[in-house]
């Protein structure tokens, strides 16, 4: 089972909301093997005024440790169009 989208909560800040989360749940960025920077959020958004720098408040949690192959940003203006002020994140399951 997987638990997906915006927590609003940034991975490298420790928050009541993703410290909640992520004792049930597991950080499929981090099970990967293969990663970029993971940044959902390149600077300013709504809600976000004051940021100036990568953020990854975007999410994919599977309920137990899957084997992950790679995690990536995507949306992002690396070879694909800009459809948000989030990126989106695409995982590599193994089977």
């Amino acid at each position: 089972m997987f638990l997906l989208g915006d927590f609003n909560n940034p991975a490298h800040i420790k928050q009541e909301g993703y410290e909640l989360v992520t004792q049930n749940w597991f950080d499929t960025y981090h099970l990967a093997a293969q990663k970029d920077t993971g940044f959902t959020v390149a600077d300013a958004i709504d809600g976000w005024s004051e940021n100036q720098s990568g953020l990854r408040i975007d999410y994919i949690f599977a309920n137990q440790p899957v084997k992950t192959i790679s995690s990536q940003v995507i949306f992002n203006d690396n070879n694909e169009p800009i459809i948000s002020d989030h990126f989106g994140i695409v995982v590599e399951i193994a089977d």
